[in-house]
């Protein structure tokens, strides 16, 4: 049976903050070795974090659309944010 993690990272990504505990890290790791899953740095800003997706994720896409809605959400309220990429 497939891992509840693996299943979750099919359907959306899994973004690794430490969270995860090492025999989901194991699995998530296995799939992507068989090449069911797709594993690239990414997440939200400022800090990119190891991301675990569906093969043909566009990890610096999802990354980009995750900077234009900080900036979006800083403007809102009156700040400028300079934002540069890792």
């Amino acid at each position: 049976m497939m891992p509840r993690i693996v299943r979750i990272a099919m359907r959306k990504t899994v973004i690794n903050i430490g969270q995860l505990t090492p025999e989901e890290v194991t699995a998530l790791e296995a799939y992507v070795k068989k090449g069911w899953l797709a594993k690239g740095q990414g997440g939200g800003y400022p800090i990119l974090k190891t991301v675990y997706a569906h093969p043909g994720y566009d990890f610096d896409a999802a990354r980009e659309a995750a900077i234009t809605r900080l900036q979006a959400d800083c403007a809102a309220v009156g700040e400028k944010v300079n934002v540069k990429f890792q």
